[in-house]
């Protein structure tokens, strides 16, 4: 099996290699260097892997990490397949070779798991496999190879607006067709708020309190993983500011993430007494981590707002993969728990609790407001989401939207129609 490997960043800025600093490296299931896979990675990080449009992918633009981590995973995919089936990727042809790669995925035939994989991930797998050949060929490094690709024309439509519009996509040709059902899944079946409450309170007793504070700060601002770790402690504003906000009778305080997917700051808003506790976390104990850290190794501790207080680490940058260990890990836990649920939960949550408030203000029941209101007023609050979120695409808002409904009370009319069905009595027909 391929393993990735990551460089000690450090080191190599100290020694003038600052490109190749972060970029993740790969070894095949023998061990070797994949030189060429390598390379590729290199200029794909520095957006210098362009080879005009016949990949699916914008070559000319600098990668996120978590991008770049993607591709390299992906493409560390394609190299066991290719040891697997003995296919010597500079002779494969895009059929024999990307569509086989794809296929034996989605089908079973072939995958790490030994178990089908789903459509969106084999697509995934196999458009950055293609990317690579296509790049290898463009370099002389093997035969020429072709992305055969097709127009689509889909008809779009806003979610705050019944205006239609046609936009043209070019895809791979023979992309698997990809199901929504699992997103619709998703969001769906979300958790009960005391289930939440109860794998807070089991992640603060098993893991400690710095990840309880992280694993809320999801929870309560809906951020991404790495953009959660990620945080310094001065972004978190600072005691007077937040009692001099909470006196002029403001429920939230402002905090800029500086490192975000679209790699642009943003500004988000939390609850002033969520931020309070941190602040008084940041006061206290978080000092302590840090005089740890020193005491152990010699050096000035981390200025990331998330520090391990476990036994051995204390002072440790939390990092993603810790995290996402307390999704993960830590029982009790909801159905399906990870930190992608839990930014839905916090979106669907928050619109959920302003529209019974908006309700009860009213004097009314939220589930006597009707499905109309409930979905003009739900898109409202959506919109002003958006930022918060960092990304809220038109078949997400949609899905929201289909939850509001559905938690709201207005889902009664599927139960009727089972009433119906089963004669108006709970049992169903005799046969």
């Amino acid at each position: 099996m391929t393993k990735l490997f990551y460089p000690h960043a450090e080191r190599l800025r100290s020694l003038g290699f600052h490109a190749a600093a972060e970029v993740p490296v790969l070894f095949d299931a023998s061990g070797r260097y994949c030189r060429e896979h390598n390379r590729y990675l290199r200029e794909r990080a520095l957006g210098k892997a362009g080879i005009g449009d016949r990949v699916p992918w914008e070559a000319d633009r600098i990668p996120l990490p978590k991008t770049l981590e993607n591709a390299a995973r992906y493409l560390g995919v394609f190299i066991d397949w290719c040891g697997f089936t003995k296919s010597d990727w500079r002779t494969l042809c895009y059929k024999v070779g990307v569509l086989a790669f794809q296929n034996d995925m989605a089908l079973g035939r072939w995958s790490l798991s030994g178990r089908k994989n789903d459509p969106r991930t084999a697509n995934q797998r196999a458009d950055e496999a293609a990317a690579f050949l296509a790049w290898a060929a463009d370099r002389g490094l093997r035969e020429p190879f072709n992305i055969e690709r097709r127009l689509l024309v889909r008809r779009t439509r806003s979610a705050s607006s019944s205006r239609k519009g046609m936009r043209t996509d070019r895809s791979r040709l023979g992309r698997l067709p990809e199901s929504r059902s699992k997103d619709v899944e998703k969001v769906g079946f979300l958790p009960r708020p005391q289930q939440v409450r109860d794998w807070l309170h089991a992640v603060r007793d098993q893991k400690g309190y710095a990840k309880y504070l992280a694993s809320r700060f999801v929870l309560e601002a809906g951020t991404r993983l790495f953009e959660t770790v990620a945080i310094n402690e001065d972004q978190i504003p600072s005691r007077e500011k937040l009692v001099e906000l909470s006196s002029a009778g403001q429920l939230v305080a402002p905090v800029t993430l500086l490192v975000t997917k679209g790699g642009r700051p943003r500004t988000i808003f939390l609850a002033i007494p969520f931020l309070l506790e941190i602040r008084q976390w940041i006061e206290g104990k978080r000092l302590r981590l840090r005089y740890l850290w020193h005491k152990r190794k010699k050096a000035p501790p981390s200025p990331r707002l998330f520090l391990s207080d476990a036994r051995g680490h204390e002072g440790t940058p939390i990092s993603k993969a810790r995290l996402y260990d307390c999704f993960r890990e830590v029982n009790p836990r909801p159905t399906g728990w990870h930190t992608h649920a839990g930014r839905h939960t916090y979106a669907c949550f928050f619109v959920l609790y302003a529209l019974e408030d908006e309700a009860a203000s009213a004097g009314r029941a939220l589930s006597s407001m009707g499905a109309d209101w409930i979905v003009a007023r739900g898109t409202w609050y959506l919109k002003t989401l958006q930022k918060q979120l960092g990304h809220l695409s038109e078949e997400t808002t949609e899905l929201y939207l289909r939850w509001l409904v559905t938690a709201s009370g207005l889902s009664s009319a599927a139960t009727g129609w089972h009433s119906f069905l089963s004669d108006g009595s709970g049992e169903e027909f005799a046969t």
